[in-house]
C-alpha cells in the first residue's frame, strides 16, 4: 500500500550567472575645423549608455556608447575648449547556463578612461567598460509536505523546514526624466559644457500589493567655462524622480535590488544671462525580486504497525542572502611638479574587484582610477591622472560563495598640502552571497498490508538514559512510540531536547 501525501509546488529563478568582465575600445577623433588646435589634454570623462542586451545560446550580449568629453587647453588661446565624441561598443559573455528563456540584469559603468593627443588635429580616446551580468532561470521544484491521510496504519512523518532566499522574478521599466536648473546667484553664465557626468541613485524602494514604488535621484556633475571670460566652474544638481511598476504578485518578506541604467542623455545650458542647465535622461530600471519562502519536506519517517519502504531524493537547491555593503575610503597622496594654486575639479571611477580569501576573511580589492584638474600658482590649468589600489575585508560565512563589485560611495576630496595634494575617495563593496542547499526528502512511501510488525514481542515500556544527540523523533522511532506519548509520559515541553544522562520512560504505541 502506498501513503498518500501532500505536495507543494515550489517556483523561483534560480541564479545561473553572476560576472563581471571587461570591454576596452579605442576610437580616434578628428578635431572639428570650427575648433582650435589641440595644445594639452586637461581631462577627460565619459558616460555610458545602454543600447541593448540579449541572451540565448549560451551567450550574454549588451551593446551600448560611451559618450566621451575631452576637455583641452587650445592652442594660442586661453581657457578650456570641450570636445565631445561617441564610442560604440558590443560586449559579450559566453556562459553555457543561458538559454533562450534566460532573464538577464546587465549593467555597464567606466572602468577608466583616458586621452592622448596624437597631433594637434587628432587624438586617441580609450575607454575601459565593466559590465556586470546577472542571469536566472525559472525552475520548479514539487516537495512532498505531510501526510495526507494516516488512515490508522501507525504512519509518522518528520517534517523539515529550511527558510531560504529565492529571486523570483525580474522587471524592467523604461522613463524619462526632464528638469531644468538655474546657476546660483553670481555665478557666472555658460559659455560652453566642457564635460558632465551623471550618477543615479534608487534610495527608496518599497512594494504596495501588486506594485513597486521605487525612488531615486539623478546626480549631475558639470564642468563649464564663463561665457565672457572663459573661467572653468563646476556646478552641481540633482533631479528627482519616482515611478512605479507593476509586479507579478509581490510578498511581504521580499526585497529588491534596483539597478538604473541610462539609454540616452541629453545636458545642456541656456542662452543669455539668466544661468540655465537643461537635462534630460533616459533610464531602464531591471528590478530583481528576492523572497524568503519556506521549503517544507519529510525528512523521515516509521510506523508502528508495519514496516516501510520509501524513495527519497537528494536535493540541491541554490538560496540567495541579503547582500552585504562594506564601506573603505582611498587615501593617497601626490606629489606635484609646480605648487598648486586650487582645484577646479575631480573626478575617480572604480575598475574591477578581485577577490581572495585570507584567514577566514574575503579580501575584495579593486582599482581605484582618480583625475584631477587644477590651477598653478602660474595660473595655468593643468590634469593628472592616477591610479590607486583600495582594499577591504567581511568575515565569511562558511558554505556561501561570493561575487563582488564595488563602487564610488561619493564625490573625490582633494586637500592640498606641502608638497602636492591628498585625494579621498570613498568606495562601496558589493557582497552578494549565496549558498547551495542539500537535503533528502521522501517524496514516496509503501508497506505490506499482509505483514504487520509483530508489535507483541516489544516491551510495553523501556527505560532509557539518553547518551546526547538524541532527539524525542529518534527515541520514539527506535523503540516503537511517538513523541507526544514520550512527552506525557515524562512531563517534559513540546521544544525538549534530550541532554546526556536524562532518564526517559517511553511507552510502546498503542
Amino acid at each position: 500500500m502506498e501513503a498518500k501525501l501532500n505536495t507543494e509546488p515550489i517556483e523561483y529563478l534560480k541564479a545561473v550567472l553572476d560576472v563581471g568582465f571587461t570591454q576596452e575600445e579605442t576610437a580616434e577623433a578628428i578635431v572639428p575645423d570650427a575648433y582650435p588646435d589641440l595644445e594639452t589634454i586637461v581631462d577627460v570623462e565619459g558616460n555610458i549608455t545602454l543600447r541593448s542586451k540579449e541572451a540565448g545560446a549560451g551567450r550574454v550580449s549588451v551593446s551600448g556608447t560611451v559618450a566621451v568629453s575631452v576637455v583641452y587647453q587650445p592652442e594660442g588661446e586661453g581657457g578650456l575648449r570641450g570636445l565631445d565624441l561617441a564610442i560604440p561598443f558590443t560586449a559579450g559573455y559566453d556562459a553555457a547556463e543561458i538559454t533562450d528563456n534566460a532573464e538577464v540584469v546587465v549593467t555597464a559603468k567606466l572602468g577608466s578612461i583616458d586621452a592622448r593627443m596624437i597631433h594637434s588635429r587628432k587624438l586617441l580616446v580609450r575607454a575601459d567598460i565593466l559590465v556586470e551580468a546577472r542571469g536566472f532561470e525559472r525552475v520548479e521544484l514539487t516537495l512532498t509536505s505531510a501526510l495526507e491521510d494516516e488512515t490508522g496504519h501507525g504512519l509518522h512523518v518528520r517534517q523539515e523546514t529550511l527558510e531560504l532566499g529565492f529571486a523570483t522574478q525580474v522587471r524592467e521599466k523604461t522613463f524619462v526624466l526632464s528638469d531644468e536648473f538655474a546657476l546660483p546667484a553670481g555665478r557666472p553664465p555658460i559659455g560652453q559644457i566642457l564635460k558632465s557626468r551623471v550618477r543615479l541613485v534608487a534610495d527608496d524602494v518599497k512594494n504596495v500589493g501588486s506594485k513597486l514604488i521605487f525612488k531615486g535621484r539623478a546626480d549631475i556633475h558639470v564642468l563649464y567655462s564663463a561665457e565672457h571670460t572663459g573661467e572653468p566652474h563646476v556646478f552641481d544638481f540633482s533631479a528627482a524622480f519616482s515611478q512605479i511598476m507593476e509586479l507579478d504578485g509581490a510578498g511581504e518578506q521580499s526585497d529588491y535590488e534596483v539597478a538604473l541604467m541610462l539609454t540616452n542623455i541629453y545636458i545642456e545650458g541656456g542662452a543669455g544671462e539668466s544661468g540655465t542647465l537643461g537635462a534630460e535622461l533616459h533610464m531602464v530600471a531591471q528590478v530583481v525580486e528576492r523572497r524568503t519562502k519556506h521549503l517544507r519536506y519529510i525528512s523521515d519517517t516509521y510506523s508502528t504497525r508495519f514496516e516501510l519502504e520509501t524513495e527519497r531524493l537528494e536535493m540541491g537547491v541554490e538560496s540567495l542572502d541579503p547582500n552585504a555593503l562594506v564601506t573603505a575610503e582611498l587615501r593617497e597622496g601626490i606629489e606635484l611638479p609646480t605648487p598648486m594654486m586650487r582645484v577646479v575639479d575631480s573626478a575617480s571611477h572604480v575598475g574591477r574587484v578581485q577577490m581572495s580569501q585570507e584567514d577566514g576573511s574575503l579580501v575584495a580589492q579593486a582599482a581605484v582610477f582618480v583625475s584631477v584638474v587644477y590651477m598653478t600658482e602660474e595660473g595655468r590649468i593643468t590634469g593628472l591622472t592616477r591610479r590607486f589600489e583600495v582594499r577591504a575585508e567581511h568575515p565569511m560565512v562558511a558554505g556561501r560563495t561570493y561575487t563582488v563589485s564595488a563602487e564610488t560611495g561619493g564625490e573625490v576630496q582633494v586637500l592640498q598640502t606641502t608638497d602636492g595634494m591628498e585625494v579621498r575617495v570613498p568606495v562601496v563593496f558589493i557582497l552578494r552571497p549565496n549558498h547551495r542547499s542539500r537535503f533528502g526528502a521522501i517524496h514516496r512511501i509503501t508497506w505490506d498490508e499482509e505483514t504487520p510488525r509483530d508489535m507483541g514481542s516489544l516491551p510495553s515500556v523501556v527505560v532509557f538514559h539518553a547518551e546526547g544527540g538524541e532527539s524525542l523523533w529518534h527515541l520514539a522511532k527506535r523503540y516503537s512510540s511517538t513523541e507526544g506519548q514520550i512527552i506525557a509520559a515524562n512531563g517534559l515541553g513540546e521544544d525538549a531536547v534530550p541532554y546526556p544522562g536524562q532518564l526517559f520512560i517511553i511507552p510502546k504505541a498503542r
